[in-house]
Parts: structure tokens; sequence; C-alpha cells
């Protein structure tokens, strides 16, 4: 008979992307976009019908991001981001007053810090440090190109 290695209940920390996550107080945010270029997703609790404002007086800070990805033209360049509105998920509405990661702006031929530029594989992207501000909803951009997948941010708030 297999013994047991847990429950979530008792599992104290978790990897992601070769960062250690301390499971109590982990914020789990997720998001998804498709289609051409020029489409964003504000990251929302699992099961959530709108997105994750971070609470007042508090700072949410990323730390890695998990990708499942449908598809990925090559080339392309994603950007993960602060804006002062949801935006929703598959959506083209734009994010106001966006923050990038490295406070880049993104274009269709950037090469910079902010461009995250996924593989066309599952993959976990750790070593991120993106603070969001309160009141702000963290985003990503799917940048230039075609990307279509779920993605999930991982991250506490203080």
């Amino acid at each position: 008979m297999a013994t047991p290695i847990g429950t979530l209940g008792t599992i104290p920390t978790v990897n992601v992307g070769g960062v250690i996550m301390t499971v109590p107080g982990l914020i789990v945010l997720v998001t998804a976009v498709e289609g051409a270029g020029g489409r964003y997703g504000t990251f929302r609790l699992p099961g959530a019908s709108s997105g994750y404002q971070v609470t007042a007086g508090k700072t949410l800070t990323i730390y890695a991001l998990r990708f499942l990805v449908q598809s990925s033209a090559a080339g392309d360049c994603q950007f993960l981001g602060q804006a002062n509105n949801d935006q929703g998920i598959i959506s083209s509405t734009a994010p106001v007053s966006p923050i990038y990661v490295g406070g880049i702006t993104p274009s269709s031929s950037t090469g910079n810090v902010g461009n995250l530029a996924i593989a066309q594989t599952n993959s976990e992207l750790g070593g991120i440090f993106f603070p969001v501000a309160s009141g702000t909803y963290a985003f990503f951009d799917n940048g230039a190109a075609a990307f279509d997948g779920t993605i999930y941010a991982y991250g506490y708030e203080a």
C-alpha cells in the first residue's frame, strides 16, 4: 500500500519555476489570452468573474508565472504589467496607465527586459520580482503576435 505524502494543508512549500514558495499566504491568480496580438487578460482568483484588485494599503509581488500554451507564433513578445482597470480576459480592452515589467513600453520589435519570450511549450518562469501597487490589477499582454494560452501568477501581498 502506498504511503500518502500529505495534503495541501500539510505541504509547506511548492517549487514554481525554480522559486520555492511558502504555501500559507500564497496568492494564485489566473488569466487567458488568445488570438492576434493586442489581447490582454487581467489576472483573477480561480473561478472569479472579475479581475483581482490588490488590497488597499498592500502591494502584491509576483514571483513566478506558469504558462499553459495552446499556440505561440515565432518571435512572440509577451508582457506582464499592472493597470488601473480590469481588462477582462481574452480582451482587446487596453490597460489604463499601464506599467510593465522593467518599466518598458512594449512594441512589435521589442527585445528588452519586459519581453517574456514564451516558447511553444508549457513552461514556468521564476525569478520574477514584479510589485503590483495597491488598488491596481496585474495583467498579461500577448504582445505583437498570436499567443494563445492560460497564465498563472504566483505571489504574496504585504
